[in-house]
């Protein structure tokens, strides 16, 4: 016991947040239990659990948790309600139960059980620290034939940085060998070795993924699989990754058009903060440029998930009439601020499924605004209302700033 203690001691850290430990050897004996949890009646239950590899859900304690991450060493899972998480580490000797607080983190739980662990273990290294290593030639004999199926191990590489999990990325190649035609689950099952439960829901996640499509069924009614061909996927990530590129570019050109050498001086942006209301529309031209600030974005959060289109219009209409109202009439001299500004006017409009609006102006004929630009109707702003979850965002911005901070809202879903 007070060895086990004196390790916990030194290697459980109070960064972890970590407040409860089991540790259990021969599969049911309980060798170390922290005071404040008692899981004895669990034992049968967490080793049918960490066997069968297959289960969703664990419960320890009276408390239900959904597991995250489950293999023949480690096991990680956490409260549907956010409340706590466990975690366990195991090998031949022993095997090691954390209880993790909610605010914890479950990577340096994780760190400090596995380490915990390997410090209780008996086993002996392979090689001791000081022993010296010989000379070459005298070792060449224990140099193993590393036999590589490299086309294959590059491919899967390859997958994993597109996004696929190892064992997606083998049903993935494992299709893709089979062409035009694909293949069933029951052969891929065979070919692979892999339980044709899991299987079925590797194919799922790759078909809601658009990497593998459902194509006629045989005459005896059994679904074939074809995998989409490599080059055309790849291509659309690439696609993908250059947008994403892209608007991380504008992104840096809309935040760095007011940063000094892409510092924030602190002084002024307390000063921008505080006059937020006012500098977010202020919207006097500069003749043919257009305005002094061009784009914006407003957050509107509420308690609940938003659908009703009568509140996603509202939070629309504080947009543009912030503006209107930073164009309208001077209230002591009953003119408008930009003197040639003869009429303004705002026209609803649906983009991309959301309700959106284009604010239009004009210029008096005969005025110098006029003669550079024309006296017709000009494009000011295009806004638009996205509700995603409980926050609506409503962006607006001229004709070149709007598709950036559109795109970027929309990534958010």
């Amino acid at each position: 016991m007070e060895k086990f203690v004196s390790v916990l001691d030194k290697y459980i850290k109070r960064d972890s947040k970590i407040i409860s430990t089991a540790i259990i050897e021969d599969e049911n004996k309980i060798v170390y239990s922290s005071d404040n949890w008692d899981i004895s009646s669990d034992i049968e239950n967490i080793n049918t659990t960490w066997r069968n590899l297959d289960e969703r859900y664990i419960t320890i304690s009276g408390t239900k948790y959904m597991i995250l991450q489950i293999s023949t060493e480690r096991l990680v899972a956490s409260t549907l309600d956010k409340k706590g998480s466990v975690i366990g580490f195991k090998e031949e000797e022993r095997k090691i139960i954390c209880k993790i607080e909610p605010e914890g983190q479950i990577h340096l739980g994780l760190m400090e059980a596995s380490r915990t662990l390997g410090k209780l273990s008996s086993k002996k290294p392979y090689l001791e620290p000081e022993a010296p290593l010989g000379k070459v030639e005298d070792i060449k004999w224990a140099t193993p034939k590393v036999l590589l199926d490299e086309t294959q191990n590059l491919q899967r590489l390859g997958l994993l940085k597109a996004g696929l999990s190892l064992e997606e990325a083998r049903v993935y190649l494992a299709l893709l060998k089979k062409g035009e035609k694909g293949d069933k689950i029951g052969n891929i099952n065979k070919e692979l070795e892999i339980k044709r439960t899991t299987i079925y829901r590797i194919i799922d996640r790759l078909v809601k993924n658009y990497w593998v499509e459902k194509v006629s069924r045989t005459p005896s009614g059994i679904q074939i699989y074809v995998a989409r061909p490599l080059n055309a996927l790849i291509n659309e990530i690439i696609q993908d990754k250059e947008e994403e590129l892209n608007i991380l570019k504008s992104f840096r050109y809309i935040m760095g058009e007011g940063l000094e050498n892409g510092w924030i001086d602190i002084i002024e942006a307390k000063k921008d903060l505080q006059a937020f209301g006012e500098k977010s529309y202020d919207f006097n031209t500069l003749g043919i440029r257009g305005v002094d600030k061009d784009c914006g974005l407003i957050i509107l959060e509420y308690n609940r998930a938003i659908q009703n289109k009568i509140v996603i219009r509202a939070a629309l209409q504080l947009s543009y009439e912030k503006i209107w109202n930073s164009l309208q009439p001077d209230k002591g001299n009953k003119e408008y601020i930009i003197q040639d500004l003869e009429d303004i006017k705002v026209e609803d409009i649906e983009i991309q499924d959301y309700l959106g609006a284009i604010m239009y102006l004009k210029f008096k004929a005969g005025s110098d605004a006029a003669k550079n630009v024309g006296s017709g109707w000009i494009t000011l702003a295009k806004h638009v209302a996205i509700p995603i979850d409980d926050k609506i965002y409503v962006i607006w911005g001229t004709e070149e700033k709007f598709p950036i901070l559109l795109s970027m809202i929309l990534k958010l879903k």
